[in-house]
């Protein structure tokens, strides 16, 4: 599974835990319901600014929300990843491909 897909699957998830829909949550984050649904689809990310509150709404520490399963992985390393993740696609493309070999293991 890719990062994206990690993210969009955890998202997902934690509404439907939580009984909360994707317009209600987008209200609580003062975004648009549409930009909720591409993070559920896999479409799109969050923005790096609003992955705190995605957290703290959806009861997930940053590990969770990007399905890293190391218990003990560094907070702050991941964030840099996620932004590299999100700003270059070259980056991307590398993730995604590790996470498969990772995962095939």
């Amino acid at each position: 599974m890719s990062f994206r897909e990690n993210i969009a699957l955890n998202i997902n998830t934690r509404l439907k835990e939580l009984k909360i829909t994707q317009k209600t949550f987008a209200e609580k984050l003062n975004i648009k319901q549409a930009t909720v649904s591409k993070w559920v689809s896999g479409t799109q990310v969050p923005d790096i600014d609003l992955i705190p509150a995605v957290c703290k709404e959806l009861g997930l520490t940053l590990n969770e929300l990007f399905g890293i399963d190391d218990a003990n992985s560094d907070t702050l390393e991941a964030m840099k990843l996620y932004k590299a993740y999100i700003e270059h696609p070259d980056v991307r493309g590398s993730v995604d491909i590790l996470l498969e070999l990772k995962k095939d293991r």
